[in-house]
């Protein structure tokens, strides 16, 4: 656990130093492609109950 942690503590440094090294943008990545996700989600969300409230009024 502990050597996990001084490698995550490390990467960080790295990253925040400036080399871009593999880990950091992986995680970034991820995080771009799940906010992304969960934005595309929302709208969808948002204009299906448009279309239904549009095509059914409750």
């Amino acid at each position: 656990m502990a050597i996990r942690k001084r490698r995550a503590y490390y990467a960080a440094n790295l990253s925040l130093a400036g080399p871009m090294h593999r880990h950091p943008t992986r995680i970034r990545g991820r995080q771009g492609i799940t906010v992304l996700a969960l934005v595309l989600l929302v709208v969808a969300v948002i204009v299906a109950i448009v279309l239904l409230t549009r095509y059914y009024p409750i």
